[in-house]
């Protein structure tokens, strides 16, 4: 069956209307939302630098053509104006777009080079990912709270050319709905200063006063592996947090993983890894682990061999202190409402006690009983959750576009220091903080309550 084209894939003036309604739904939601964006700059540098960094212009990136790097430097140097000096104080947040404004041919920008559809092409103001990928290091090395961050989904476009920094540490941007923006949580007052010459790409992050952390960004697990006969590029990309006075390192913060189609030939110096069945990271489970990338959600994860029940699951979990859970979806007598049930994964739950317990709660909530439940059948799995038996989790949700389902948890999940779940996928398990299972929560839009199946309700 022929796939349907999406609207923006008609023609060349659907894709333009599907882009400019974008372009103004940002800008009404940016109306609307009250954020206080940074704007003011200044000429004089604040004392302390945080990081500074430099960025060569001019890179041999496979076969683009060199002109589209020409023009790259001359749409640089037009964007750096009108950022250096910016000061991002304490309640602000930086904006990429709003500080350069759109990038049009009358303000001098030049055709450089873009990625389309995860093709290379070119666009007027195209190469400014390079100043955007520039500021994001420099953020990392900050305590600064990156508010929007996109990447180019999933692809390893070109082979390493003088790489100094991690795999997977870019960003994307698209004037104006793919932003690049930084939110200033902390007391402190940042400045960026920016520059070009004739090779080089550079920036400081300045601050008012030294910060109490520094930051050490680096690689681990990289490798290349073959999954059904595609390369992809693999690897996290970490965050230490180092204590100023002692040294000691405070924390470690995975912020990246990394699953890449290889969109290049890989040269015979590159080893590749020919994963096992169990190894190879489905569409399912790149999608959450996408998903809390995005999000700036931290999370842990393995693959292991299939375990659709909580038996066949036992034999592969790590002894890694998290919380294992059980999940069952459920409908209630009519078929209109959906409710997915996550406790621990040792209990054995009766329906009709399910049924009391979410009763009570949904009552007092003001919303209708359920009435007599019964498990959801395979078909309205994936209709909602776009999942199949023996992978639910409440990582389905992503796929729960409308918020038709609502999730109920066990209170006991609730006090866990760390949980585990399928990555909708039971080849595999993420683990969760709770701190982070909380932000995860919060973003997803679903109604959330909490069940005490030891006694009453919360």
């Amino acid at each position: 069956m022929k796939k349907r084209k999406l609207f923006c894939e008609i023609s060349p003036f659907t894709y333009w209307l599907s882009t400019e309604k974008e372009i103004l739904k940002r800008h009404l939601h940016d109306t609307l939302s009250h954020v206080h964006f940074a704007a003011k700059r200044e000429d004089e540098s604040l004392p302390v630098i945080v990081y500074r960094h430099t960025s060569l212009i001019r890179r041999r990136l496979g076969n683009v053509d060199m002109r589209l790097q020409e023009n790259k430097a001359t749409n640089l140097a037009l964007a750096v104006k009108r950022i250096d000096g910016v000061m991002i104080r304490p309640g602000e947040t930086f904006s990429v777009w709003k500080m350069i404004g759109r990038t049009t041919s009358r303000k001098g920008f030049m055709e450089g080079l873009t990625i389309t559809k995860g093709e290379p092409a070119k666009g007027i103001g195209g190469g400014l990912c390079q100043l955007s990928n520039l500021i994001h290091w420099m953020v990392l090395h900050s305590e600064l709270t990156i508010a929007e961050h996109h990447h180019h989904d999933g692809l390893d476009l070109f082979p390493d050319f003088g790489r100094q920094i991690p795999f997977g540490t870019g960003t994307s941007i698209s004037y104006n709905y793919i932003d690049y923006r930084v939110r200033n949580d902390t007391n402190n007052t940042y400045q960026l200063r920016l520059w070009v010459d004739a090779k080089y790409l550079h920036g400081e992050l300045r601050a008012l006063k030294p910060q109490q952390h520094t930051f050490h960004i680096h690689a681990e697990n990289e490798f290349f592996s073959r999954e059904d006969g595609i390369i992809y590029r693999n690897g996290e990309v970490w965050r230490d947090v180092i204590d100023c006075e002692t040294g000691n390192r405070v924390d470690s913060q995975l912020i990246r993983t990394n699953h890449a189609r290889v969109m290049y030939e890989c040269p015979p110096s590159v080893v590749i890894h020919e994963k096992t069945n169990y190894e190879i990271i489905s569409e399912r489970q790149e999608k959450v682990l996408h998903y809390l990338t995005e999000h700036n959600i931290p999370f842990t994860t393995y693959n292991h061999p299939e375990g659709k029940s909580i038996e066949e699951a036992k034999r592969w979990w790590r002894s890694d202190g998290s919380m294992h859970c059980k999940n069952i979806f459920m409908r209630n007598h009519k078929g209109d409402q959906h409710y997915l049930i996550c406790f621990p994964c040792d209990d054995d739950l009766a329906i009709h006690d399910i049924e009391h317990w979410l009763k009570d709660v949904l009552v007092s909530k003001g919303m209708k009983a359920p009435g007599k439940l019964s498990f959801a059948s395979p078909e309205r799995m994936m209709r909602y959750l776009g999942l199949e038996p023996g992978s639910v989790s409440p990582f389905g949700l992503i796929n729960d576009i409308e918020h038709h389902v609502i999730l109920f948890l066990d209170s006991r999940l609730q006090k866990a220091e760390s949980l585990s779940f399928h990555p909708n996928d039971c080849r595999g398990t993420v683990v969760i903080s709770q701190n982070a299972f909380q932000q995860y929560l919060s973003s997803i839009g679903n109604k959330v309550e909490y069940i005490d199946t030891q006694g009453g309700n919360e």
